[in-house]
């Protein structure tokens, strides 16, 4: 705030005219962040208090308080304060401090921008300069990290590139699915999508200067394309495709699942933590170089890459196909996501179903998976999905898309689910006597059943369920089994706790 100006005891509310100047003031913060100011008639409830009065130090036309739990009061003079000062000290009662140290009593709390960099233009909360209006760069950077970036912005697919010898540059963006490109940059860049510093060939003492450009804190950045050199790039906490392009670059995908592409050159994969949990498994119907590592940070997808760097060794591609654990065959599952299959490593089955060992849980995006030899419990979750058991006795929930499910050796039970939005068809290719397929979000006094024979996808045709789970008269799921035929099964409702299923098995 600003310390040291004391305002006299008595204070007036605010006039029409004061007032929408301070809605206007508020709008300048929460259209770059994450905030909504709502007026309210109980004060105090509030968390921002708006009071005039006449402030006794000379040439003070406003002061603050920073954000606490009784609430930030803004004090504002009658006779002086003008659209500047209420953006300035709504930015106090927001949490941001002066960029210098000049507090009424000079009692400032470091760091501070350096004497070139204070002045209004770069943020209003500087004494300096003619301000130009509007936010500068560092109040926009410093507001997104306390409270992130107005996710209604910048929502869609956007691009944005990357040129050397452009100037300083903040780059936030509220959401979509969105890329960082360098693509024709011939000198290195280092990128840091978790919101930080980056550079092309070195870091300057200012992120204004020329070659300098910084994400912003809360905003996520999906995809990033390298130049030509050498290149370091650290991801998100989030699924990111980290795209070295040519150059001997260095990807860091950090947590979430991500896919690390290093293209030419001779790339490496950086992990920060160490090996001995790690299992790295070669793309089984891929390059036969593409690697899938399971860590403490996910599982990532490597293409391309020739070094892998724990905390604890180095090793190279080939040395890490052969000498780094696996999962075990027991323990295996097999997926295709698009065109890449790779192998990962599935969880201990923690349900309480006796005898499944494994847990497989996929994605809102469509997949097939191959299960292990042993009892897998597999949920696709959302998404157009096929699965196949493997052999034991496996649980298979296709989830609320339009399903292929095998169960192979063994006697599985097999879920789809109606209730998402859209019509589904699902297929059940080896029903077999003993196994059951569950239709959920039936309801038996309202839901329809009906019959076609020999339905479905060529090939795999057979009796075919039409189900009208609303009772409106269309048709909401489907459900081929094939090789069957209607008078060869039974169907009977069922219901477990609040929801309730139609049970199907050969009669």
């Amino acid at each position: 705030m600003d310390a040291g100006i004391r305002y006299v005891p008595g204070f007036r509310p605010l006039n029409d005219s004061q007032k929408a100047m301070a809605v206007q003031a508020m709008g300048e913060w929460s259209a770059v962040a994450n905030l909504a100011f709502v007026e309210t008639a109980a004060p105090m409830t509030a968390n921002l208090q708006f009071h005039m009065s006449q402030l006794d130090a000379f040439g003070a036309s406003g002061m603050a308080y920073y954000p606490n739990p009784a609430g930030s009061y803004i004090y504002l003079d009658p006779e002086s304060a003008g659209y500047r000062t209420y953006v300035h000290e709504i930015g106090h009662a927001l949490g941001l401090k002066h960029p210098g140290d000049y507090n009424g009593t000079g009692s400032g709390t470091p760091p501070f921008l350096p004497p070139a960099e204070d002045n209004r233009t770069n943020t209003v909360m500087s004494y300096y300069g003619v301000w130009p209006g509007g936010l500068g760069v560092y109040d926009v950077a410093a507001i997104q990290r306390l409270y992130g970036p107005n996710p209604t912005v910048r929502t869609g697919d956007d691009l944005y590139l990357l040129t050397p010898g452009a100037p300083g540059r903040y780059l936030w963006d509220g959401g979509g699915n969105d890329t960082l490109s360098a693509v024709g940059s011939d000198v290195p860049v280092t990128i840091d999508l978790t919101g930080g510093w980056g550079w092309f060939s070195a870091q300057a003492p200012s992120i204004l200067a020329q070659n300098q450009f910084f994400v912003g804190y809360g905003t996520r950045i999906e995809t990033v394309i390298g130049g030509t050199a050498g290149d370091r790039v650290t991801g998100s906490a989030f699924a990111d495709t980290l795209m070295g392009a040519a150059g001997d670059d260095t990807l860091a995908g950090g947590a979430g699942n991500d896919l690390l592409d290093g293209g030419p050159g001779g790339d490496t994969a950086l992990y920060d933590f160490p090996s001995a949990n790690v299992f790295v498994t070669v793309d089984p119907l891929g390059s036969g170089t593409d690697l899938t590592v399971t860590g403490a940070g996910g599982t990532d997808r490597l293409r391309g890459i020739e070094r892998l760097v724990f905390a604890d060794r180095t090793v190279t591609r080939q040395e890490a196909a052969a000498a780094l654990p696996r999962a075990a065959p027991d323990q295996r599952a097999i997926v295709q996501d698009g065109t890449l299959s790779y192998e990962v490593r599935m969880a201990a089955y923690s349900g309480p179903v006796a005898g499944l060992k494994n847990q497989f849980l996929g994605t809102a995006a469509g997949e097939a998976v191959v299960g292990s030899d042993q009892g897998d419990f597999m949920n696709l979750l959302d998404g157009n999905d096929a699965a196949q058991g493997g052999g034991g006795d496996d649980v298979l929930d296709g989830g609320s898309g339009s399903n292929f499910l095998t169960g192979g050796p063994g006697t599985d039970t097999f879920n789809v689910d109606g209730r998402g939005e859209g019509v589904t068809w699902s297929t059940i290719t080896d029903l077999q006597p003993a196994e059951w397929a569950v239709a959920w979000g039936w309801t038996d006094t309202l839901s329809k059943l009906s019959w076609e024979d020999m339905a479905g996808a060529a090939g795999y045709q057979g009796a075919t369920a039409r189900i009208d789970l609303d009772g409106n008269g269309g048709t909401d799921l489907s459900l081929t089994f094939s090789g069957q035929t209607p008078g060869g099964l039974l169907a009977m409702p069922g219901q477990v706790g609040t929801d309730s299923y139609l049970a199907f098995r050969i009669g």
